[in-house]
């Protein structure tokens, strides 16, 4: 299996991401105005393996994964490995951080 990396989609990938959800029978609409709301996943030379894609209707980011079975979590919890990835880093340090035990 390839390795892959994930990262948020920019305005760049907005073509090859139309294509691979019209390639896969999926709706494209209302992708233009939020495509940020998208992870690329990528192989080590950029190939294109996937996209997931969060659509929030009518509640916040909280309540969504609250219902999933989330809990909010103090960021000084949070596991050392993930305050030190990239991913981790990157975010504003007003996100609200948040945990599911499985």
């Amino acid at each position: 299996m390839p390795v892959s990396y994930l990262r948020r989609a920019k305005s760049s990938d907005l073509e090859q991401l139309v294509r691979f959800l019209e390639a896969n029978g999926l709706t494209t609409a209302g992708v233009e105005s939020c495509y940020a709301n998208f992870v690329i996943a990528t192989d080590e030379k950029g190939t294109l393996l996937g996209v997931a894609g969060l659509e929030i209707y009518g509640q916040s980011a909280f309540n969504y994964f609250k219902n999933l079975g989330f809990d909010l979590v103090d960021r000084k919890d949070i596991d050392e490995a993930v305050m030190a990835s990239l991913e981790f880093t990157e975010c504003r340090s007003t996100a609200l951080a948040m945990r599911k035990t499985i």
